[in-house]
């Protein structure tokens, strides 16, 4: 054939072929009813969420909120189709939650759901068939892998280090399609920062996978030996002036028994994690959960968080992070304790009061169930079910264990996180994800916990400090019992000057007896938490000085920059520049009346003036839950004021008034332990 004919013969097909390719791709969509379930108030479509028909056939929304129902037994039948979400719901119509409709080729259907959580679903990050019903209904996906990225079906707990202008992103166990074993030596991806040209946080995640050759995605911290490696504590630091990747590392048999652990370093040319260092298994001290690093007195530290609140820090030094002895633990064990023994030694002041304090080479409150005193045996995977959800209840709960032995009081412990609505403690804590927000002016922390065995509540909590006081929470998402464990928040995704967070975690019907959501299962998925939701506005600690033989009393956003060594949280109030209907101001009396307080019902009150807002005396009873009658305190001969609760009464020549000011919300330890930090006042305000 000469040149021209093929020429003539190349154009032709191009022509004719590429429509017809077109046709073909496009062929499944002229059978499809297409149904679009979106939030009410935002429009967005709602991911998870399954419509089943009156027989049992499910259907889930992919993450456009998009359904394609392409049955040929269900169109032209009027179909009712009942719909459930957790964190969402449907109007009634009689007795179900659902709407009904006639699926017609071509067609389509708009559903609104209302959110009943705060926190806005928005995506799933991982596995396959994230856009499905999006593709087959041959509409664009926002991302660029909307099916199979790198044979990925599942991952489980993801940490994240920016390295080199990049996203860095590891998760833990990985499966594939092709067989019932997958990665489980750490997996491995980058995208772009929205900085740098990623998407929109809002949008998602373009993931760019370390495949190895055949197109799974490879082994990013191989350690010879048997067992799963994990990896945590991701972080930067310079060495010899080259900015260096690195973790912490774990070789484990199951959830309750570690191999070997240590320290491992990145290795840019072959694009994975090698090992550096090997701490011994009985060291009690190393990284643990999720890194924040911060600056203080001049000095950088990585402060790990685990279970509420950094358990771990180590100064941010080359050799120190490759040395256990130089990791200190915040802790009211002696100096130098274990766990190993029956009867964990904790260290007392000469008034009997636990010694908190950040202590090298000791065992922190915190940590694995295998080091309780009365922990489990034999191996997790041998272990029931039932025993299996203690496990989870007691891992890392050492507070709980010492107070059920006697030897911690109830309001000796650090933890005493409760939910703001009912009053009533957070009885199961598992990961938290801590970091400082500019918006809120406060350092924040999102965590999973609740009474269930599925752990699959989100609640969010604030602080003035890295160590709290953290005290009152509010649950932001739920999973109807599912498990949503080891909640990860992006802070580089922070939008509005960090008013708009996004946070992740992993969906998984680990530690329950959930039937598993197709698609979603073993999964990360991704949402967002607005902060100027009124519902956020939590109480915060009022902290009580004395200063030139008067009492004063103030919230984080006025505290003294150098407060005196004795600071006491007698209760709690929202901040002054907070609003919370039915709230009134608090206001200080005019210099000379000795630090009197006074509740305003004037709405012009000074806000100068104002040093919390309060309830009134005859709040509804909804609000009385966890909430106290605050009274005020006269010295018969000083006539210093002190206003406390009657949980919290002076001691001394102090008569109480005959009637309370206001309800405040109270304060289950008046010396909260992170008054007690080593490093002093300056430790009560730092921040990255």
């Amino acid at each position: 054939m000469s040149r021209f004919g093929l020429f003539f013969l190349t154009g032709f097909l191009a022509v004719w072929l590429l429509p017809l390719s077109d046709i073909m791709a496009g062929a499944g969509t002229s059978c499809c009813f297409e149904i679009r379930v979106i939030d009410r108030v935002t429009g967005r479509g709602v991911p998870m969420v399954e419509l089943r028909t009156p027989n049992d056939i499910r259907y889930y929304t992919d993450s456009a909120g998009c359904v394609a129902i392409r049955d040929p037994d269900l169109m032209g039948q009027r179909i009712f189709f009942k719909v459930e979400s957790p964190g969402y719901k449907m109007p009634k119509q009689g007795w179900f939650r659902g709407f009904r409709v006639r699926p017609q080729p071509r067609g389509s259907k708009t559903v609104e759901i209302e959110r009943t959580q705060i926190a806005e679903r928005l995506y799933r990050v991982t596995g396959h068939g994230i856009y499905r019903h999006t593709v087959i209904l041959g509409k664009e996906a926002p991302i660029k892998h909307p099916l199979l990225n790198a044979k990925v079906a599942g991952q489980d707990s993801v940490h994240t280090v920016i390295y080199r202008n990049k996203l860095y992103w590891f998760w833990g166990d990985t499966t594939r399609l092709s067989f019932p074993l997958g990665n489980f030596e750490t997996t491995g991806a980058v995208s772009e920062l929205p900085s740098q040209g990623g998407l929109e946080p809002s949008v998602g995640v373009n993931l760019n996978y370390f495949e190895n050759e055949s197109g799974f995605v490879r082994k990013m911290c191989p350690i010879e030996g048997k067992g799963p490696v994990w990896t945590r504590g991701h972080t930067v630091l310079r060495h010899k002036g080259t900015p260096k990747l690195v973790c912490h590392y774990a070789r484990v048999k199951n959830l309750g028994k570690r191999l070997e652990h240590g320290m491992a370093v990145w290795n840019d040319d072959k694009q994975r994690f090698e090992k550096q260092t090997q701490f011994p298994l009985d060291a009690p001290l190393h990284p643990h959960g999720n890194p924040t690093r911060v600056t203080l007195d001049d000095q950088e530290w990585f402060y790990y968080t685990k279970k509420g609140y950094p358990v771990v820090r180590v100064r941010a030094e080359w050799n120190d992070l490759f040395d256990p002895t130089k990791y200190e633990a915040f802790t009211c064990l002696k100096p130098g304790a274990r766990w190993a023994s029956s009867e964990p030694p904790i260290e007392r002041d000469e008034h009997g009061a636990p010694v908190w304090g950040w202590k090298a080479d000791t065992a922190p409150v915190h940590g694995p169930a295998k080091d309780l005193a009365d922990g489990l045996e034999g191996d997790v995977s041998e272990t029931p079910k039932q025993k299996l959800f203690q496990m989870v209840k007691d891992y890392g709960n050492r507070e709980r264990y010492l107070r059920s032995k006697n030897r911690l009081d109830a309001n000796e412990g650090i933890t005493y996180l409760r939910d703001v609505v009912t009053g009533r403690a957070i009885v199961v804590m598992h990961r938290s994800s801590l970091y400082w927000n500019a918006y809120r002016s406060k350092w924040i922390m999102l965590f999973q916990g609740g009474t269930q065995p599925g752990m699959g509540k989100v609640w969010y909590a604030e602080a003035d400090t890295l160590l709290g006081p953290w005290v009152y929470a509010c649950r932001v998402a739920e999973h109807d019992g599912y498990s949503f464990y080891n909640v990860k928040q992006h802070p580089y995704f922070a939008e509005e000057d960090g008013r708009i967070i996004y946070f992740e975690g992993t969906y998984s019907k680990l530690f329950t007896d959930k039937q598993p959501t197709p698609r979603y299962n073993y999964n990360q998925i991704m949402y967002r938490l607005d902060l100027s939701d009124s519902r956020l506005t939590l109480p915060a600690p009022v902290y009580e000085t004395k200063r030139d033989h008067c009492r004063h009393y103030a919230t984080g956003n006025a505290f003294p920059d150098n407060p005196p060594d004795s600071v006491r949280v007698p209760f709690y109030a929202i901040p002054p520049d907070r609003a919370m209907d039915g709230t009134l101001p608090v206001c200080r009396v005019p210099t000379g009346q000795q630090g009197q307080l006074a509740v305003k019902t004037d709405s012009k009150a000074a806000s100068e003036q104002v040093v919390f807002r309060a309830l009134p005396v005859n709040a509804p009873p909804k609000k009385e839950k966890s909430t106290k009658e605050l009274f005020e305190y006269r010295h018969r001969e000083t006539g210093d004021r002190i206003y406390r609760t009657a949980n919290h009464p002076p001691s001394g020549n102090y008569e109480r008034g005959s009637e309370p000011l206001c309800r405040v919300w109270t304060s289950p330890r008046l010396d909260p332990p992170m008054s007690q930090a080593s490093n002093g006042p300056a430790h009560l305000r730092a921040e990255p």
